[in-house]
């Protein structure tokens, strides 16, 4: 088997200045739940490239989206 090195995912800095120069298409926000399961509870994609002001929309609804469930 090949070792592969995996990329370290962003801290919260990093992931925001990844936002800022424009790097960031997508996330994806993981839940797990209490009994092991883990699912992808919402996707965010913007299909155009690296549109801050829609990223902004979307990651402003999330705490709306946290609370109701």
């Amino acid at each position: 088997m090949e070792n592969v090195e995996m990329p370290q995912p962003l801290d919260a800095n990093g992931l925001i200045e990844a936002i800022q120069a424009g790097r960031v298409k997508q996330f994806v926000i993981i839940a797990e739940l209490p009994d092991g399961d883990i699912n992808s509870c919402a996707e965010i994609t913007d299909r155009e490239g690296a549109n801050r002001h829609f990223m902004e929309l979307e990651l402003k609804g999330l705490p709306e989206l946290y609370r109701a469930a």
